[in-house]
């Protein structure tokens, strides 16, 4: 059995500071909890997963293998590392192990981005020691603690280092515009805090969402940008209040020209998307297939007379995914706008999520769970996306002086297709990058 990209990137995971919380040795009943969570994660796969083939896998063999290496793993993050590689078998963007979460938030202090093929450093937080090091926005990363970065292995470096198992620091490859490539070890600023669930324990989906919001601020916003023009960005399909889509909808209605930008927009509610494209389209539409294991459901969108008709162009990048990435697709396949910026992710799959929960002390619950792909997203033009992505109709990405300056070229590009003007630093300043509080 190949190792996977998860199981490669937690082999040498131990950075040179160490990981959070330590690395206490693993107690018999530790061993015991791990091999229940992984049973009951990999029944959930068995239940629900749409491919009842497991893409070849040799799913009850599989489980076997980690049982055995949760039996002589070390420590609670190597067991949990050890689940976690069990899923990632799938190969599949929506089916992970979601660990108990630690009471320790980590930040590392900077932010990376995929531009084209290459990674850049895109925003570095104020007094990290990341800054102090010398990192700075437009600096190319090429790897992580060892683990080189490309756009496949970017959003797995993040979920290890993130959810399964922060670290007091990390070990970055880069290279200052114009230099050569050194090395930097940059110190995580930490904070202990505690959850939302039962008898203090860490709440999963609570916690879960407080990691995201890291990486962006949930909040739909509108900017009108001269009369009869107006850019709406998405931040997330999934934590927008639909009475809050609605109000941003209509005051892009009155509007003759909209970009929609949903750059570093990762998806979200399913519910949430249809009502966009309703919105775009007016009339019914069909977005695409939900191909389950025993069943498939067409999704439809709905009629609707106060629909936006105006010219549409929709911004994506490299951190598009899912929702937002069947959104623009559809738009490229009913022609209704152009679709501008770099390739998407190519994490476009129905999810659900499947929480547990374990009594480990008399007075304290923990939370763990699964995401599992019930369902391939199989577009109106009878392709899927997964690991393919969308491909934009005119692609622009920043220069690494425009990471530097914090312009946005993309978006002022965006705006002038629609007959707007603005300059690069003007749209770089219209929805800035905000550091979420540690």
């Amino acid at each position: 059995m190949n190792r996977t990209l998860i199981a490669l990137l937690l082999a040498g995971c131990a950075s040179a500071a160490g990981s959070v919380g330590g690395s206490p040795e693993l107690s018999p009943n530790d061993r015991g909890r791990v091999k229940l969570m992984l049973r009951s994660v990999s029944n959930d796969v068995k239940e629900h997963y749409y491919d009842p083939k497991f893409h070849g896998v040799d799913w009850d063999a599989a489980v076997a293998a980690a049982e055995a290496k949760i039996d002589v793993a070390t420590t609670m993050g190597m067991a949990f590392s050890h689940v976690a590689a069990v899923l990632d078998l799938l190969g599949d963007s929506h089916t992970l192990f979601l660990a108990p979460l630690r009471r320790i938030r980590v930040d590392y202090g900077f932010r990376a981005y995929i531009v084209g093929d290459r990674c850049f450093v895109a925003h570095v937080r104020p007094g990290s020691d990341a800054e102090k090091k010398g990192v700075s926005p437009g600096d190319e990363l090429f790897a992580i603690n060892n683990d080189r970065i490309d756009r496949e292995s970017l959003p797995k470096i993040e979920f290890v280092y993130n959810v399964l198992r922060p670290q007091l620091g990390l070990r970055l490859d880069l290279s200052h515009p114009g230099d050569q490539p050194i090395q930097l070890d940059v110190t995580a600023q930490t904070k202990e805090f505690m959850g939302g669930g039962r008898h203090g324990s860490v709440d999963l989906w609570d916690a879960i969402r407080e990691l995201e919001s890291e990486y962006r601020l949930n909040r739909t916003t509108f900017v009108q940008v001269a009369k009869g023009l107006g850019v709406l960005k998405i931040r997330d399909f999934s934590d927008v209040d639909e009475r809050v889509l609605r109000w941003a909808l209509r005051q892009v209605r009155e509007q003759q020209a909209l970009v929609l930008d949903l750059r570093g927009t990762p998806g979200g509610d399913i519910d949430n998307l249809k009502t966009l494209a309703a919105l775009l389209f007016g009339r019914p539409v069909k977005l695409a297939d939900l191909v389950y294991r025993d069943k498939t459901e067409r999704l439809t969108t709905r009629e609707r007379d106060d629909a936006f008709t105006g010219k549409l162009v929709v911004v994506v990048d490299s951190a598009s995914a899912s929702a937002s990435e069947a959104l623009a697709r559809l738009v490229q396949i009913e022609g209704r706008g152009t679709v501008v910026g770099d390739a998407t992710r190519g994490h476009v799959m129905h999810a659900r999520h499947i929480q547990h929960d374990m009594r480990v002390r008399s007075d304290t619950v923990v939370w763990y769970g699964a995401s599992v792909t019930d369902a391939d997203i199989v577009m109106s033009d009878g392709k899927s996306l997964e690991h393919r992505g969308v491909q934009p109709d005119v692609r622009i990405t920043p220069a690494v002086d425009d990471l530097v300056a914090g312009r946005d070229p993309v978006l002022a590009r965006a705006i002038e297709m629609l007959g707007g003007t603005v300059t690069p630093e003007e749209a770089g300043l219209m929805f800035p990058f905000e550091w979420p509080s540690l």
